[in-house]
């Protein structure tokens, strides 16, 4: 597999042909033509993919009411408001198009990519010496903390109101007996969840840089070989072809 810093750099040059370049350029056309070839090769989970578009709905559907509320031209019907113009709807369903390819790209990274190496090659980027490189290692570890623990720590609440809501409703009392009883069992639930977690939370110990009680960085030296090199040459070609033409 190639370094995941030699991805998130694909990624980001992916940004320029999707979001910049007309829909019907060839870099545009090449790069929807990328996404397809990654998906019949990774074959992810594509239900996954669905659901996070599903999410994006309220984000889509805004963006393309202010595309199409807000941009000039021709009368989009002669009933509605003049408004709603033909560009603004075309502008609009070009964003929408644009985000979906967008986001199916960063769904991809995310799905071949852990957290801990996406932490990885963000510190990568970072400045090694000079007055930057404290803040900086301090920013990337909270932030490998928040990629490794926050999703857990969602996921561990929601069980927690779940099974604290099933607990509840089988107590028979009083209002001071039920409510003692409701925080005996979520000190229970909550102590339980930590000692399952225990393995998660080293790891996410160990991506902050701390292992066998010293601190220890957890960079490593990019070696570029013809992996790294391939995956950001594409990306690369395809943002001197919409340059270029």
């Amino acid at each position: 597999m190639p370094h995941p810093l030699a991805k998130l750099i694909a990624l980001l040059l992916m940004l320029w042909p999707v979001m910049a370049s007309p829909v019907s350029h060839p870099a545009w056309l090449l790069s929807v033509g990328l996404f397809l070839l990654l998906l019949s090769r990774l074959k992810p989970p594509f239900k996954l993919l669905l659901a996070l578009w599903f999410k994006l709905r309220w984000l889509l559907l805004g963006v393309a009411l202010l595309h199409l509320l807000l941009t000039p031209g021709e009368p989009l019907l002669p009933g509605l408001p003049e408004q709603m113009s033909k560009q603004g709807l075309l502008h609009g369903l070009d964003r929408v198009i644009r985000l979906l390819l967008l986001s199916g790209y960063a769904w991809l990274f995310n799905q071949t990519t852990t957290a801990a190496e996406t932490l990885n090659a963000l510190r990568c980027l970072a400045p090694k010496r000079g007055p930057l490189s404290q803040p900086m290692g301090r920013f990337f570890d909270l932030l490998g903390f928040t990629l490794l623990a926050a999703p857990r720590m969602l996921a561990t609440g929601r069980e927690l109101d779940e099974t604290l809501a099933a607990r509840v409703q089988r107590v028979r009392g009083g209002r001071m007996q039920t409510l003692f009883w409701g925080w005996y069992q979520r000190a229970d639930v909550l102590l339980n969840r930590l000692l399952s977690d225990l393995p998660r939370h080293e790891e996410a110990l160990i991506a902050r840089g701390w292992q066998d009680g010293l601190p220890k960085q957890t960079v490593e030296r990019v070696v570029w070989r013809m992996k790294e090199w391939g995956v950001v040459s594409l990306p690369f070609g395809l943002v001197v072809l919409g340059v270029v033409l």
